[in-house]
């Protein structure tokens, strides 16, 4: 599903909310002899992609899925196996012809909010799409007849890209429904139901809001409650893009550097 150019401008102001959060940035790439770093690995995958190398980006990807061979990801065996699914089929994306650019773009950020939400349960990164998505939904229900198509698809957009990070951190048992859930949604075609769906995604994310985690280990459920951290609007979104542009001009020559090395 194409996600709407509106959504670009919002990638950065997310992506700078959760590197300023950081004690140490994930994108400095990893140097030699140091151990792996999973995190910083994905995000050489976002970098990739974002410079259209698609080849290096895939590369990496399947590196990926070594070391999730190897134990770099400790989750119980039926998430592991879903981040496995995602991760091939973003390998798949990125060697399609049909699929452009802003596509394998969308495919490979959905990927990197899936893998952050697996490894850190508290992700600002995460929580801020989160807060977007429940902000959009808001959106549609109070919007005219005429913008309700526009609105419901600008829904559905966010829901797609985010679906694998939010389907990640639930609970297995909330799988089969969640997936019953998507495949519905996606099948909406009337405004009727267009309201009825927004109406059953805002009662979703309503529920997994204030869900509390369980104390089972047995499938690393505990570590993956909804947490939602409000990231304070607009003002708060620009300070935050201001300073990242600052790290980002003092980092630049070293990972433009390390990106065109690969």
């Amino acid at each position: 599903m194409v996600v709407k150019n509106f959504k670009r401008i919002f990638n950065v102001f997310v992506f700078t909310v959760f590197l300023l959060s950081m004690s140490s940035p994930l994108l400095a790439h990893h140097e030699e002899g140091k151990a792996y770093d999973l995190s910083d690995e994905v995000y050489t995958v976002l970098e990739l992609t974002e410079a259209k190398k698609y080849n290096a980006a895939k590369e990496k990807l399947n590196q990926i899925v070594v070391a999730l061979d190897t134990g770099h990801l400790s989750v119980s065996k039926q998430k592991l196996d879903y981040v496995y699914d995602i991760t091939h089929n973003t390998i798949r994306h990125l060697e399609s012809d049909i699929q452009n650019d802003e596509l394998k773009m969308d495919k490979v950020l959905s990927f990197v909010l899936m893998m952050e939400s697996v490894q850190n349960p508290n992700s600002q990164m995460v929580s801020a799409w989160e807060d977007r998505l429940t902000e959009q939904i808001q959106v549609g229900l109070e919007s005219e007849t005429t913008e309700l198509k526009s609105e419901f698809s600008k829904t559905m957009d966010f829901y797609s890209v985010i679906y694998p990070a939010w389907k990640a951190k639930q609970s297995t048992e909330l799988w089969e429904e969640l997936d019953e859930q998507f495949i519905n949604l996606n099948n909406v075609n009337n405004e009727e139901d267009m309201l009825n769906a927004l109406h059953v995604m805002q009662k979703t994310v309503d529920q997994l809001q204030t869900e509390q985690p369980t104390d089972s280990k047995e499938d690393d459920d505990a570590s993956f409650g909804w947490l939602i951290i409000s990231v304070g609007g607009v003002i708060v979104f620009t300070l935050m893009y201001v300073g990242w542009r600052k790290y980002k001009g003092e980092k630049k020559q070293e990972k433009v550097k390390k990106v065109d090395d690969l």
